[in-house]
C-alpha cells in the first residue's frame, strides 16, 4: 500500500505493475546533477542554471544579513564594498543593489561584499572557513560562466564546478 501511496506501484487489469514514468521522474530529479553523459550544451545550461540560483540566494542571504547587523546603514556597506566608479552609479537603496531577479551587482561584487563583511555578517552563515568559500565563489565565477563567453567547458572544468555546486547549494540550502 505504501508503494501504491507513493506512486511507485500502481494496479492494472493484469494485477500490479511499476509505474516506469513516476520512477523515471523521481530518477531524473533525485539524480538530475549526477549524470555524466551529457552534451556541452547540456553542461552550459546546468552551470548556468545552478549559478544562477546561487547568486539569488547569495543576494538574499546578503540583503537579510546586512540589514540584521545595520539596520538602515546596511546600504551603505553594502556600497562600500564596490569599486568606486561603479559605485556611484549604483542605487542606494538596498532592495534595488539586492533584489533577486534584477540586481545590477555583478557576481564578483557580490563576493567581495562577502569578502569585506565576513566577520560581521557571514561567518555564522557558511560552515566552512572564509578563504575556503570565497576561493570557490570565485571558482564559480572564473569558470562557471561558459554560458556568458559562448565557449565550452573542459571535463575537469566541469566536474570540479559541480563539486563546488554542491557545496555552496548545501550551504545555502540551510538558510531557504
Amino acid at each position: 500500500k505504501h508503494l501504491i501511496g507513493y506512486g511507485l506501484i500502481k494496479e492494472s487489469s493484469d494485477g500490479y505493475v511499476f509505474n516506469v514514468e513516476m520512477i523515471s521522474n523521481l530518477l531524473k530529479t533525485k539524480y538530475l546533477y549526477q549524470r555524466i553523459d551529457i552534451s556541452t550544451e547540456e553542461k552550459v545550461q546546468e552551470i548556468s542554471k545552478r549559478r544562477n540560483v546561487i547568486e539569488k540566494k547569495l543576494r538574499t542571504i546578503i540583503k537579510n544579513s546586512t540589514r540584521l547587523k545595520y539596520g538602515k546603514k546596511a546600504n551603505e556597506k553594502v556600497l562600500g564594498a564596490i569599486a568606486l566608479p561603479r559605485r556611484e552609479k549604483l542605487s542606494n537603496d538596498i532592495n534595488v543593489l539586492l533584489s533577486e531577479s534584477e540586481s545590477p551587482l555583478f557576481f564578483l561584487e557580490l563576493i567581495n561584499i562577502i569578502k569585506k563583511e565576513w566577520e560581521d555578517c557571514f561567518k555564522n552563515i557558511f560552515s566552512q572557513g572564509k578563504d575556503h568559500i570565497v576561493f570557490i565563489l570565485n571558482e564559480i565565477n572564473g569558470i562557471g560562466r561558459p554560458d556568458a563567453h559562448a565557449k565550452g567547458i573542459k571535463k575537469d572544468d566541469f566536474i570540479q564546478l559541480r563539486l563546488h555546486f554542491d557545496k555552496v547549494e548545501s550551504e545555502l540550502d540551510e538558510w531557504f
